[in-house]
């Protein structure tokens, strides 16, 4: 039987069309010996000049990307005697994620495969972005091929000229389309909409609806989801992969699940034995009772909420401290730990530690609540049933004695002096100027190890430094803040889509102008921190170059995700600065300290600093003379990742106002 050949080049394939994508046809490549995939361009289309004018333009906008989860489109080509035009794709396995899905027991998958294809989504959904839209993100229109998927059917006819346009929507349509695609107002959130949508099928095996919960969700996995799925697109996360994250952070900490409900006060204690390379972790030992708290002398009252009368504080402590504390899926800090003013109400916290079982709560918070943890040594413990000291402890999920929590707020709060080989002590407090509305976190006096042996030379050598205490501001200065201090001077913020993002294109003396203005209306005094303030606020307690660890991915911080380290995939690359708090917190619960918009600090640059810098309080000074640059910290939108460390350093002049500069400010105790 002869087969059909197109444009003297592509031989069609009998059968194989592909069942997410109907208009693909597969064929070969008579040149090169591949197989592709054919896709015609409507008739009214191709023959339009003005119509393929656009559709031109969009197919070179696709042909540019090169994702490995995304179809390759190789070329725009004419059949003659059609006289229609046809683009030419790289072949895809014709298995679509749904078939996948359906083949499946239940027709659902666990929700660590779900959520490992979603994420290969999610870069490639974020990769596009920076182009163009998907718009009928479908899992019919994503194609398994061993372990990974590719996004294929992208379409090539800009959104006005498709052909359904204005034709109602079916069900699975309607369920996958975010409500402003009905008011035309597209933009990238509407493709981060869709895949919320295709995580909750994949998992429950049914659309959204308000009767149904995807199973083995938690309830901060449940709000994760809700806030995916938005109404308004602005409270949506600013990427995919934010998305992707903020889920297996949450679902990662259900590895071993122990549930209590806790009404007035609990202390939860938790003892292992000690980790020791790959041996498994031994059992917990949980036991309760309850612990009054105090005023704290530094601890000022928090105007975090407009109605103070319906806010609770929730402290949440361990000894030895640093157990990661994770409330409704977002990363808080470690402890010991204490949010401030928060709402009545249903929260899901989970409390881990390396080495130890981790702890997940279901609370009902009703009345200022004490979680504690701790982590005792275990060297020398045996069974549980054969120690003597301490309280009465049990194993599994036993009642927890409940009693009320005394009026009287916090304990006294000595520092916690931090050693070399610092893991982590701190106990955030929260703390809003009302000048300028910005929040500042308390962050207890220590000594760290500042410096890199493993970055520029300008960073080493690694040396100890020894902090007081001080406040930081927990985000970099926003526009809203300009706004108030500056009473109407000029922003200079290139970027100016909203108030929650910071001041960018800020010069190191318009900042110090911007301290001098705030510190003239305050009885407090407020500063740029230092660099070594700085790196230990960065660091939260972490060796690591990261805050999180030795990489960094666009899920983590805004920055040219496509210039990955190592083995991770390349993500996304925003090209602007971020809502301060886009992503989760640090340990010390600071924002956006790797990222967004580079850091402004007090400090000249001195490329020697480090090789005889004291080891108090250090702070390097411009004499006569001497280098007049000033140092940033943090990396910026535009940055790769090794200029996000917390060791690395850059250097400007303090007149320059580049689109990536900004600054976080310092209040002196």
């Amino acid at each position: 039987m002869n087969r059909i050949t197109l444009a003297g080049r592509y031989r069609i394939r009998e059968h194989n069309h592909h069942s997410g994508c109907p208009d693909l046809v597969p064929a070969d490549d008579l040149s090169s010996g591949l197989t592709v995939d054919l896709q015609w361009i409507p008739p009214n289309h191709s023959n339009d000049p003005l119509q393929m004018a656009r559709i031109r333009h969009r197919v070179q906008l696709i042909h540019g990307i090169n994702h490995p989860h995304i179809a390759r489109l190789h070329a725009l080509e004419f059949e003659p005697q059609q006289r229609r035009h046809f683009v030419v794709w790289e072949a895809i396995h014709p298995l679509s994620l749904q078939e996948y899905r359906l083949s499946r027991p239940e027709q659902r998958l666990p929700c660590a495969e779900a959520l490992q294809l979603c994420r290969m989504v999610a870069t490639a959904l974020d990769n596009m972005h920076r182009s163009l839209l998907h718009r009928h993100v479908r899992p019919e229109r994503i194609f398994m091929d061993r372990n990974t998927v590719k996004l294929g059917c992208i379409p090539v006819v800009p959104a006005d000229l498709e052909p359904r346009r204005n034709q109602p929507l079916d069900q699975r349509e309607q369920a996958y389309s975010a409500p402003e695609l009905h008011t035309e107002a597209e933009s990238p959130a509407s493709d981060r909409w869709a895949l919320a949508v295709l995580f909750y099928e994949l998992v429950s095996g049914t659309l959204p609806n308000n009767n149904t919960t995807p199973p083995g969700l938690n309830r901060a996995s449940q709000r994760l989801l809700q806030r995916a799925l938005a109404k308004n697109p602005q409270e949506r996360f600013p990427t995919a992969e934010a998305f992707i994250t903020a889920l297996s952070d949450t679902l990662a900490t259900r590895r071993q699940r122990k549930r209590h409900w806790v009404i007035l006060a609990l202390l939860l204690t938790l003892s292992a034995l000690p980790w020791s390379g790959m041996e498994s972790i031994k059992r917990a030992v949980l036991f309760s009772t309850a612990t009054p708290l105090t005023k704290p002398h530094n601890q000022e009252p928090l105007l975090l909420t407009p109605d103070l009368k319906k806010s609770l504080l929730l402290q949440i402590e361990s000894q030895p401290p640093g157990a990661t504390v994770i409330l409704d899926g977002k990363r808080l800090g470690s402890t010991p730990f204490t949010v401030g003013r928060v709402a009545p109400g249903a929260y899901h916290l989970w409390l881990e530690k390396e080495g130890h079982k981790t702890v997940e709560l279901e609370m009902d918070l009703t009345q200022d609540t004490i979680v504690s943890l701790n982590l005792e040594d275990g060297t020398e413990n045996g069974p549980a049933e054969e120690r003597k000291d301490g309280p009465e402890d049990h194993e599994g999920d036993l009642p927890l004695r409940l009693s009320p929590l005394p009026e009287a707020r916090g304990n006294d709060d000595p520092s916690t002096k931090l050693k070399d080989t610092l893991t982590l002590a701190a106990a955030p407090h929260l703390w809003q100027d009302p000048q300028s509305g910005l929040r500042f976190v308390h962050l207890p006096g220590g000594c760290f190890n500042m410096g890199s042996s493993q970055g520029d030379r300008d960073e080493t050598p690694v040396h100890s430094v020894c902090l007081g205490e001080f406040w930081l501001g927990q985000h970099e200065v926003t526009q809203a803040a300009w706004n108030k201090v500056m009473h109407g001077e000029s922003n200079p913020a290139h970027f100016r889509n909203s108030e929650r993002l910071p001041v960018d294109s800020l010069s190191w003396e318009q900042a110090q102008h911007f301290v001098a203005r705030l510190n003239a209306q305050s009885s407090y005094r407020f500063r740029l921190p230092s660099e070594a303030e700085w790196e230990y606020a960065c660091r939260g307690g972490a060796q690591t170059p990261f805050q999180f660890g030795n990489t960094i991915h666009a899920g983590r911080a805004n920055f040219n995700g496509e210039r990955q380290i190592g083995q991770e995939v390349k993500g996304h690359y925003v090209g602007t600065p971020l809502p301060v708090g886009s992503f989760a917190a640090n340990r010390f619960g600071l924002y956006d300290m790797h990222g967004n918009l580079y850091e402004w600090v007090a400090d000249a640059y001195q490329a020697d600093y480090y090789q005889r810098t004291p080891s108090d309080n250090p702070v390097a000074t411009a004499g006569e003379g001497q280098n007049p640059l000033r140092v940033l910290r943090g990396g910026a939108w535009y940055s790769t990742p090794l200029a996000l460390r917390c060791a690395a350093r850059h250097k400007d002049d303090p007149l320059q106002n580049n689109h990536g500069y900004g600054f976080r400010l310092l209040r002196e105790p």
